[in-house]
């Protein structure tokens, strides 16, 4: 995921080994809020399509705690929005249903960096994947 240049090969590959597997979905733990995940989520809706304000709703993470691995989903600006993170490596990605009639996807690689005063979360839109 950190070095990918495809990006939905990772995010491929979580739905084929890992989204499907019920070990791993029942090993995770709700979570009501995660705030690098909902910054990030709202920062790259923000960029993608030129949004002042985006609205976060029916916002569902889980975190699998021993592997520092968090997954869910949401509705941002009622766009569907999957996501994965990795914290171990500071890496995750965001798949955008940005339009359901066309099949569109766009996926985006996020990480975070430390400041004094908190975090800043980086958000590097490195690949917008059409889906046909």
């Amino acid at each position: 995921m950190f070095w990918a240049k495809e990006l939905e090969e990772p995010w491929k590959y979580f739905l084929d080994n890992f989204a499907e597997n019920n070990d791993f979905m029942d090993a995770g733990e709700t979570k009501d809020e995660h705030s690098l995940l909902v910054n990030v989520i709202a920062v790259a809706i923000g960029r993608l399509f030129g949004a002042n304000k985006v609205v976060i709703d029916k916002l569902a993470i889980i975190e699998i705690t021993e592997h520092k691995f968090y997954y869910g989903v949401c509705l941002a600006n009622g766009m569907m929005t999957a996501f994965i993170y990795a914290e171990d490596i500071n890496t995750g990605l965001l798949n955008i249903l940005t339009s359901l009639l066309e099949g569109r996807q766009d996926i985006i690689r996020f990480s975070k960096t430390e400041l004094d005063d908190g975090y800043e979360s980086k958000v590097t839109i490195v690949k917008n994947y059409l889906k046909h």
